[in-house]
């Protein structure tokens, strides 16, 4: 799957063409990270792709890492887990910490 193919999956999503389905642990991290489904479609409708996806063998799927906001303005990192054919889940949701600089060594 490239990028190309995530980014019109993802806009079938968005158009509930394809249901995005959540894990178990999205449901426990959308709460205990104090996010709403309303971020999750925020993140859908404006985003950046983190990488390619990659195929993921445990799950028959591929893992798309998407960067946006949610509403209130946080930095959110939302995981995918897409299928050209079948259910899309959401894998989590989480905040993104700003990488600590590494400190040069002389």
């Amino acid at each position: 799957m490239t990028r190309t193919d995530a980014a019109r999956i993802i806009a079938r999503i968005r158009a509930d063409e394809i249901p995005l389905h959540q894990t178990e642990h999205a449901r426990r991290m959308v709460i205990t990270r104090g996010f709403s489904p309303h971020d999750v479609r925020a993140i859908l409708q404006s985003h950046e792709m983190e990488a390619a996806p990659e195929w993921s063998e445990d799950h028959q799927n591929f893992k798309v890492c998407l960067i946006g906001k949610c509403l209130e303005g946080r930095p959110t990192r939302l995981v995918l887990g897409l299928r050209e054919d079948g259910p899309c889940v959401q894998v989590t949701i989480m905040v993104v910490k700003d990488r600590p600089t590494r400190r040069r060594v002389k």
